[in-house]
């Protein structure tokens, strides 16, 4: 992950991590959320509708804006926010706009 090159096994993937982490599988969390930068960075470099059905899309947007109010995951989301380049930073700042 992430995979850029074959658009449909991307889309795929993307799907089932979205259902990995709507689950909180602790394999892709991490312990402590630990894996929790590197989720926001490989899904704000992807949230645009060549890497993702919009249904993904959504379904991601609402993850985010969870992410964002929980208390358990609020602090490492922000601190990541900030570190994410302009472009990926604006896409997950949409889609959580979308998603409240």
């Amino acid at each position: 992950m992430p995979i850029k090159l074959d658009l449909e096994e991307c889309k795929q993937m993307n799907e089932l991590l979205a259902y990995l982490i709507t689950e909180k599988h602790q394999l892709v969390l991490g312990e402590n959320f630990q894996n929790l930068p590197r989720i926001v960075e490989m899904v704000g470099e992807q949230l645009h509708d060549i890497y993702m059905t919009k249904e993904t899309i959504e379904q991601m947007g609402k993850i985010l804006a969870d992410m964002a109010k929980s208390p358990e995951m609020k602090k490492v989301f922000d601190k990541t926010l900030k570190k994410l380049d302009q472009t990926s930073r604006k896409r997950v700042k949409k889609a959580i706009n979308e998603a409240n």
